[in-house]
């Protein structure tokens, strides 16, 4: 976490873009799913996905947990966009 508020402003900076990235290319999404590994298998249940690699996104941290897609899926979830 920031430490000054340069370093505040800076990183909110960072997470504004990196949400207004997502949200322009999932302008109907209102719930976004973490999953942990034991969950891996819902990835595959959204309806007409859209996935994006974690590098396309401004200032999206890389995964660093083996395994990991590194990616952010978008699709539709019982009806409901979802992230």
């Amino acid at each position: 976490m920031p430490n000054t508020v340069e370093e505040a402003t800076v990183y909110k900076h960072k997470v504004e873009q990196a949400a207004q990235y997502i949200r322009e290319r999932c302008p109907q999404a209102r719930t976004a799913i973490i999953l942990g590994s034991g969950l891996m298998s819902l990835v595959e249940c959204p309806e007409h996905t859209v996935r994006f690699p974690y590098g396309d996104i401004p200032y999206f941290p890389a995964a660093t947990v083996s395994g990991h897609n590194s990616e952010l899926i978008a699709g539709t979830l019982a009806g409901q966009a979802v992230i």
